[in-house]
């Protein structure tokens, strides 16, 4: 592989990591305010408010997902590289969940601590990445400086992501996660834990422990 393609490909992974890491800010702010409703219990709170914040993702649109996220979250730096590098972040979060689904199976509360144990199904997108760079970068020598003539960069990750969007569409290599969502009751008002979050959101994305030190390594 040449060195400008080489290059493309580092820019690229840490473009799509970017993205990933910016549909983690979805997931930091969700929480249940206790006392919504007196005839439900801690427990009966947590489960519904679960289950709108999944179906979120599987219906993963700017309107679904606006209570998720805060105005810093909607008009951050990342938002902006992204939309620079023409990527639509609910494009990618509508073929990178295309797949999600989930079940809960138990939520369990103690005092101002609860546990939801969750079933996460989805596409793999650490191996659709990976097919997709493969793709791209089996581009002959000139078809990629030609692209890169025609566009720049931005023409290159274009292609990156198309590719990519379609292994995942088309992705059979699903994954079930079981994990644990762990979250505290603070002010009245029940909050996710952050510390149960990597492993969370890594399952959504059918890899595990999305965001773990040896991520950048392997993606």
């Amino acid at each position: 592989m040449n060195t400008r393609k080489t290059i493309f490909m580092m820019n690229t992974r840490k473009t799509i990591l970017k993205v990933c890491r910016l549909a983690l800010a979805v997931a930091l702010v969700i929480g249940v305010t206790a006392g919504l409703s007196a005839c439900k219990s801690d427990e009966q709170e947590i489960r519904a408010s679960v289950e709108t914040m999944l179906n979120a993702f599987k219906n993963p649109t700017q309107e679904s997902l606006s209570p998720y996220m805060s105005e810093a979250d909607k008009n951050s730096e990342a938002q902006e590289q992204l939309k620079k590098s023409g990527i639509d972040f609910y494009e990618f979060l509508g073929h990178a969940l295309k797949h999600f689904d989930y079940r809960i199976n138990e939520v369990k509360v103690e005092g101002n601590t609860a546990t939801v144990k969750l079933d996460i199904t989805n596409a793999n997108i650490k191996n659709a990445m990976a097919a997709a760079r493969s793709e791209v970068g089996s581009m002959s020598r000139e078809e990629s400086m030609q692209l890169y003539q025609d566009g720049g960069m931005d023409a290159l990750i274009k292609k990156l992501m198309e590719s990519l969007y379609k292994h995942l569409d088309e992705s059979t290599d699903l994954v079930t996660t079981s994990v644990e969502l762990k979250m505290n009751k603070e002010n009245g008002t029940w909050q996710v834990d952050e510390g149960s979050l990597n492993e969370f959101v890594g399952a959504v994305y059918g890899v595990g422990a999305l965001f773990g030190s040896d991520t950048s390594a392997s993606m």
